[in-house]
């Protein structure tokens, strides 16, 4: 189940990531995360003219896979490192900056695994730590200063035999983080969101999948020292993958996204993964 974690903290899946590795393995995945984002939506104004954020993130995630009682459970651990460039909102600049982002541990179960039918529900749980980049007063950060947690529910059912269908639900709860604001000495508080993932996936017999998905981002809404600042999570977007196994243990993934109906923060009109997984 979860892919990566961006800069925006957003906890997005990659199409086939409800199947489970097998037990006893390894992996290790490398994560290219690229966002261009060309405007921004804050309280029901939209700013597109000098507006702007280039993201561009690394992410290394290491996975081991076992089975407690016949069920199989991977713990992750999962760490940023990227830049955050070219920032400005109506000509206002953001400025730029790089560093680590904030490090998190994963926790995946499946309660039914039956790929002889192709019948999949799994659980995660996420932790992540302030362990990240972070400069008090800067507008742009890789790491958010507070701890923040992901309960995320799963399935996927294939049929006709090379079709699959995945849906990724989670609720997302955060921390204060209390270096907020240009002062970095305010408080900022942020509500719980909620996010829905949707895959329709297509097997090949050559090893590739190809995907269409959809995502819908909800809640989040921001406020410093208790003031609301219009800032929420809250878009939806659409998405297009493609898979290939190169061998039976080497698997490489990309994916484009878009934006639509942001509210409350940055479009990103292009976004890119680019994923290269590896078994052990």
């Amino acid at each position: 189940m979860l892919s990566h974690c961006g800069a925006s903290r957003a906890y997005d899946v990659l199409p086939g990531d409800i199947v489970p590795l097998p037990s006893g393995v390894t992996a290790l995945g490398l994560y290219y995360l690229y966002g261009h984002n060309d405007e921004f939506n804050l309280n029901g104004r939209t700013f597109k003219e000098n507006t702007g954020l280039d993201t561009h993130v690394g992410v290394v995630r290491a996975i081991h896979s076992f089975t407690i009682a016949g069920i199989p459970v991977q713990q992750n651990i999962v760490l940023p490192y990227g830049s955050l460039r070219n920032g400005e909102i109506g000509g206002a600049p953001l400025g730029t900056t790089s560093g680590y982002g904030d490090l998190s541990l994963v926790t995946q179960i499946w309660p039914l695994s039956d790929a002889e039918r192709g019948s999949y529900v799994g659980i995660a749980a996420v932790l992540t730590a302030p362990t990240g980049t972070y400069r008090p007063g800067n507008a742009l950060n890789l790491g958010e200063n507070r701890w923040n947690g992901v309960l995320m529910l799963a399935g996927g059912q294939r049929f006709a035999s090379v079709w699959r269908a995945e849906a990724y639900i989670d609720w997302h709860t955060y921390g204060d983080n209390n270096k907020a604001g240009f002062n970095g000495s305010q408080r900022l508080k942020q509500r719980d969101s909620y996010q829905a993932q949707f895959y329709l996936n297509r097997d090949f017999a050559t090893g590739t999948s190809a995907a269409i998905g959809y995502s819908a981002y909800s809640g989040g809404a921001v406020s410093i020292d208790g003031v609301e600042t219009g800032g929420r999570t809250q878009k939806q977007q659409l998405r297009v993958a493609l898979s290939q196994f190169l061998n039976p243990k080497s698997l490489m993934t990309v994916e484009l996204t878009h934006d639509f109906a942001v509210r409350g923060g940055y479009r990103q009109n292009v976004g890119m993964t680019l994923r290269a997984g590896f078994l052990f």
